[in-house]
């Protein structure tokens, strides 16, 4: 069904109960530890091996909305490192019949919805905070990301 963040209705919303218990190990876990070094430099290696073993694998098939444009900024992964595939990101400005795709992640180690963890104040109240989702972040490919 379209949505307001959709309205071709082309995307699945992504099940987050699909997310898999694996932490990442061997490569993956080196490409996830390099993603989080660039974001968080001043980071102590224990502190950086305890997000580490907070990350997941989660497989996605093409077509799926990981996150929805317009939706509340509490739905969805947060931050992900992507490890195959290739996501859009795409924005439906206000008014606007369709979205325009504003960016594309193709590169094994690049991160998206990292932007979540700024915009997310202790109290959601406060003024500024974000409360919807921006845009609609979608697998174009079959994707796997660390999350």
């Amino acid at each position: 069904p379209a949505s307001a963040a959709d309205p071709s209705g082309k995307f699945a919303l992504a099940d987050l109960s699909q997310i898999s218990a694996d932490v990442p190990r061997g490569e993956d876990r080196k490409l996830v530890e390099a993603a989080l070094k660039k974001m968080f430099r001043s980071s102590t290696s224990v502190s950086l091996s305890r997000v580490l073993d907070a990350f997941r694998k989660w497989t996605l098939p093409a077509s799926t909305a990981i996150v929805q444009q317009a939706t509340p900024t509490s739905s969805g992964p947060g931050l992900c490192v992507l490890c195959s595939g290739v996501v859009d990101v795409l924005h439906r400005a206000t008014g606007a019949s369709e979205a325009q795709k504003v960016c594309t992640y193709d590169r094994s180690g690049q991160c998206f919805g990292e932007l979540e963890l700024v915009f997310e104040p202790s109290d959601a109240r406060a003024p500024g905070a974000r409360k919807l989702h921006w845009a609609t972040i979608a697998t174009r490919t079959p994707t796997t990301v660390w999350v």
